[in-house]
């Protein structure tokens, strides 16, 4: 559909030079002679595009802006100046009351034509832009609500697991098979649905390499970090049995239960960083709006994640909560998931298998 103009100009034969001008391209035309007209013509249509004269009576120019712009209505329509002042203070006025752009008198036919096409061009793509991010939004309304339906049904099956199966270690086996035989499918099968590609989850090999580097300039600290807190913790009377290194690995670490238990946990770390960071965070990151977007997304998608292990303990939730926001910190960088998984497996595995918490948390 031709795009629509409207013009505002009391004087006719500058009326008649751009309605000639603009039919010939194609444009259709509504027409008004003052600034009161202008205003009642668009309380009936939509133009596209307003050209607009400056020195007008009863209402000028600047006056009509104003309140075109005041209205949320007709806010978004573009409206270029038409103006014989060349001072430059009348074009910055007319800039600051929200006009796109000024053609000055008389008209040059191939500049009126090409500044009314790119603020027409503009104008389209912006409406397009909003459009397109609006269906996103309405997607990704769509992904969230399924996926916390998933997290919510993984919650409940897994709570009742752990209300019968009182074994630590059993109950930790089971929750594994649900997340990998139900949730991940579950997961998947929405991501499939859903309006992004994989890349935007987290599921590439971009940046891997400054994402490694960075995720172990910090992992390193971390892991002596974690002894030292150890090292205090059994000064304490009430801990002072345990050893330094107590986790199973470190106790004994030819135990073939242990390491498949190591194995296992190794094999879980990618699907829990694709959950948490790559489907949690990055679609919170994508969905909220304001201040503080990634730190708001992070925080969330580690306290939902964190009450998927309320069932196990709530010092093990806890125990989930904090290292997470580190990894998320660490994925916001980079948006892949090879350095944030890395840094998982190896502080996991230097927390859980050789410096030993169980006897701390659970």
């Amino acid at each position: 559909m031709p795009s629509r103009i409207l013009i505002i100009e009391d004087a006719p034969a500058n009326i008649q030079t751009l309605s000639t001008i603009l039919k010939e391209r194609g444009y259709n035309i509504s027409i008004a002679t003052n600034g009161r007209q202008g205003l009642e013509v668009l309380e009936r249509i939509r133009p596209d595009l307003i050209l607009l004269d400056i020195m007008m009576p009863e209402m000028d120019g600047f006056e009509t802006c104003r309140r075109i712009k005041a209205s949320t209505a007709w806010l978004e329509i573009p409206i270029v100046f038409l103006t014989a002042k060349t001072d430059t203070a009348d074009i910055v006025r007319g800039f600051e009351l929200g006009a796109v752009d000024y053609v000055a008198k008389p008209f040059n036919a191939h500049e009126l034509l090409a500044r009314v096409n790119t603020h027409l061009t503009l104008d389209y793509l912006h409406r397009e832009n909003e459009r397109l991010q609006s269906r996103i939004r309405e997607l990704m309304g769509h992904f969230l609500t399924n996926v916390f339906v998933i997290l919510c049904a993984y919650a409940l099956v897994a709570g009742s697991i752990a209300g019968v199966v009182r074994n630590i270690n059993t109950n930790i086996l089971i929750s594994a098979s649900l997340l990998v035989g139900i949730l991940v499918p579950a997961m998947l099968i929405v991501i499939k649905r859903g309006p992004h590609s994989w890349d935007f989850f987290g599921l590439t090999a971009t940046n891997w390499r400054p994402a490694l580097g960075e995720a172990m300039a910090w992992t390193l600290p971390i892991l002596v970090l974690v002894l030292a807190v150890k090292r205090l913790i059994i000064l304490d009377p009430a801990y002072s049995h345990l050893s330094l290194f107590s986790g199973r690995m470190a106790q004994n670490p030819t135990h073939g239960p242990y390491l498949l238990q190591l194995c296992i946990y190794v094999a879980l770390v990618p699907v829990q960083e694709f959950l948490a960071r790559g489907i949690l965070q990055g679609s919170l990151q994508e969905f909220l709006t304001g201040r503080h977007v990634v730190w708001k997304a992070i925080l969330i998608s580690n306290l939902l994640f964190s009450t998927l292990h309320v069932h196990v303990s709530p010092s093990f939730a806890l125990g989930t909560f904090v290292p997470g926001i580190f990894w998320g910190w660490l994925y916001s960088r980079h948006r892949t998931l090879i350095g944030v998984i890395v840094s998982h497996i190896l502080i996991g595995a230097w927390i859980f298998y050789f410096v030993g918490v169980h006897d701390i948390l659970l």
